[in-house]
């Protein structure tokens, strides 16, 4: 299991590094202006506090200011994976990213097919949806992750790195010929 600080601040991150917990992190410009830090410079401290990826949002909602946002926060560091929704506009530019040769996160997975569309984009990590209570007590989320997590490594070009993530959790993928139920 990997865990992954939800955080701007770079104190924060040193201190959870300090105790071996952090694997990587996850931003968003909200997370900045909370912690009265510039979104781009967090970023960088960041990245070059934990050795894992820094998962960036975006604030642009249109696929051009997208774009290059994503361009703009993927330079700050090197292990720095934009989190775009999983939504068209998002994987148009995942799918423009992956070209660029740029790591992203497909975040809001609610269904194992739309796992299938974001392995169709390419991109590296997949963060399906759902209440932590949910993974807490073995209900619905869990069933997505694990459906979602075969989906994804079995049809994503990038299966080599891909990843499926739940909040500050990483599930690793059942092999192909794993049978998944859930709850009817």
């Amino acid at each position: 299991m990997r865990f992954f600080l939800d955080s701007a601040s770079s104190e924060e991150a040193r201190r959870i590094k300090d105790l071996g917990l952090l694997d990587g992190i996850w931003t968003s410009p909200a997370l900045a202006r909370e912690a009265g830090i510039d979104y781009r410079k967090a970023i960088r401290e960041l990245s070059g506090i934990t050795d894992g990826p820094v998962l960036a949002e975006l604030e642009a909602e249109d696929t051009k200011g997208m774009y290059k946002e994503s361009r703009e926060l993927a330079k700050l560091g090197k292990d720095v994976v934009i989190r775009l929704p999983l939504r068209p506009e998002g994987m148009r530019v995942a799918r423009l990213l992956a070209q660029d040769q740029v790591a992203v996160c497909a975040s809001d997975c609610f269904s194992a097919a739309q796992a299938l569309i974001a392995a169709k984009a390419n991109v590296s990590y997949v963060a399906p949806a759902g209440a932590s209570r949910d993974l807490a007590i073995g209900g619905r989320t869990v069933t997505l992750l694990v459906t979602a997590s075969g989906t994804f490594v079995n049809f994503s070009p990038a299966a080599s790195h891909s990843k499926v993530c739940f909040g500050n959790r990483e599930a690793t993928p059942p092999s192909s010929t794993a049978s998944v139920s859930g709850p009817e």
